[in-house]
């Protein structure tokens, strides 16, 4: 891990960030591999995690970096507080889903930043959701802030995933429906 923040912290002005945001970097992943290590660090902006991008992965060697693959963002200020709580990002994406409160079965609500080119991220919850039904669960990633521009991320595309019960055979028993975001807003960030 230290050897790739010190990379980052001698590359800082090819990445465009500074010394403190390297140093605040999240550590999600240290692991052996081979005869190296894997490492994956996450960006920070303000309190928050980021939600998209801002990671670095690398493949560390005999203490050096001998692969690297990025989605950092440029040191940004910190992002406006969210203006919607969780509860109404998840109501949102509840809508989103076509899913109402007794049809809920797992969810999560995070709050994080999403990095934007220009200018400030912004503070968005990241909420996933998962049905009851156990015969066909319908699973949502969504992503919803309302800030500037007034953007609410929607579901565009649907996949349906055979899945098994442990300990059956490799036949599929039930079909996972996942909708993946893939646009951010309607409207201009």
């Amino acid at each position: 891990m230290a050897v790739a923040k010190a990379y980052l912290a001698d590359n800082q002005a090819a990445f465009g960030l500074s010394g403190n945001s390297v140093e605040t970097m999240e550590v999600l992943v240290n692991r052996p591999m081979g005869q190296g290590s894997y490492v994956m660090l996450r960006q920070r902006f303000g309190d928050l995690p980021s939600m998209l991008d801002g990671l670095a992965v690398f493949g560390i060697n005999n203490g050096a970096v001998t692969y690297l693959s990025s989605t950092l963002s440029p040191n940004r200020p910190s992002p406006e507080p969210a203006t919607i709580s969780p509860d109404q990002a998840l109501a949102s994406a509840s809508a989103d889903a076509d899913l109402t409160a007794d049809a809920l079965g797992t969810t999560r609500v995070l709050l994080g930043a999403v990095p934007m080119p220009e200018g400030a991220p912004r503070a968005a919850y990241q909420v996933v959701l998962m049905s009851k039904d156990d015969e066909h669960p319908t699973a949502s990633p969504h992503m919803s802030t309302h800030g500037p521009g007034r953007c609410s991320c929607v579901r565009t595309s649907s996949t349906t995933i055979p899945t098994t019960r442990s300990g059956t055979s490799s036949r599929p028993t039930r079909l996972l429906t996942t909708r993946r975001v893939t646009t951010a807003c309607g409207g201009a960030w």
